[in-house]
C-alpha cells in the first residue's frame, strides 16, 4: 500500500498539468471561435473590395484570373486568408494585391 502511496505522490505534477490542459479547453475553444469570426469577416471583405478589379477588363487578364483564383468567392477568399493567418506565406497573397491591384 505504500508503495501506490509513493507511486501517485511521484505524478502529482503530471496530474496538475493534465488538470490545467483539460481547464483551459473552453478558453481555447472561444479563442478559436474569435479568429474564425475573424476570418470570415476579413474573407468578406477581401472578396467584396477585388470584387471590380476582377470584373475590369482593362486590367491584366493574368492578374485578374490570380486575384479570381485566390479571392473569387467566399469560400476560395476563407481558404486564402486561413493560409495567410496559420502558414506564414502571406507576402506571397499580399504583395501581388498591394502591387498590382489599384
Amino acid at each position: 500500500a505504500l508503495r501506490i502511496v509513493r507511486f501517485m505522490t511521484f505524478f502529482q505534477g503530471l496530474r496538475v498539468v493534465i488538470a490545467t490542459a483539460y481547464h483551459s479547453l473552453d478558453s481555447l475553444f472561444w479563442s478559436l471561435v474569435a479568429v474564425f469570426v475573424l476570418m470570415v469577416v476579413f474573407s468578406t471583405f477581401l472578396c467584396q473590395l477585388l470584387h471590380d478589379f476582377v470584373v475590369d477588363e482593362t486590367a491584366d487578364l493574368a492578374t485578374r484570373t490570380w486575384v479570381n483564383h485566390m479571392y473569387g468567392s467566399g469560400d476560395r477568399a476563407l481558404f486564402t486568408v486561413f493560409e495567410m493567418t496559420f502558414s506564414g506565406c502571406w507576402p506571397n497573397y499580399a504583395r501581388r494585391i498591394i502591387r498590382d491591384v489599384s
